[in-house]
């Protein structure tokens, strides 16, 4: 087994760790900026889903669920069909993908944030 002096396995281990930290630094810039362009997402799919459910019937199908439950559970086949028929699906869709990504950049963030910051580590 070959012994290798201290000061050598301390100066590759710098190294390394100069390394791990300059390329947590990088996925923190993309990811970042991943986050801040996905939160633009979030706002847009939150938006035109709100237009579409104003433009649907769905909240006034909705309305009926609180106002005349009776009715509602006397149809319930029908209602739900109706329901599932208004539902604008590409605002959901658009929602949902947008959130993903969003919280999946907001993820990496913190793993990286912890490579960048020692103290993060230990928490």
């Amino acid at each position: 087994m070959h012994h290798f002096p201290e000061s050598l396995r301390k100066r590759v281990l710098v190294s390394i760790r100069q390394e791990e930290r300059r390329r947590a630094q990088a996925y923190l810039l993309v990811s970042a900026g991943v986050t801040v362009a996905s939160s633009a997402g979030v706002f847009v799919s939150v938006t035109y889903l709100a237009q579409e459910l104003s433009r649907s019937n769905f909240l006034s199908y909705m309305s009926l669920l609180v106002s005349d439950t009776d009715i509602v559970f006397a149809n319930s086949a029908s209602f739900l069909a109706s329901l599932v028929e208004t539902l604008p699906l590409l605002g959901v869709i658009s929602l949902c993908a947008a959130l993903l990504l969003f919280f999946s950049s907001m993820r990496i963030c913190a793993v990286n944030v912890r490579g960048i910051i020692p103290s993060f580590n230990n928490a």
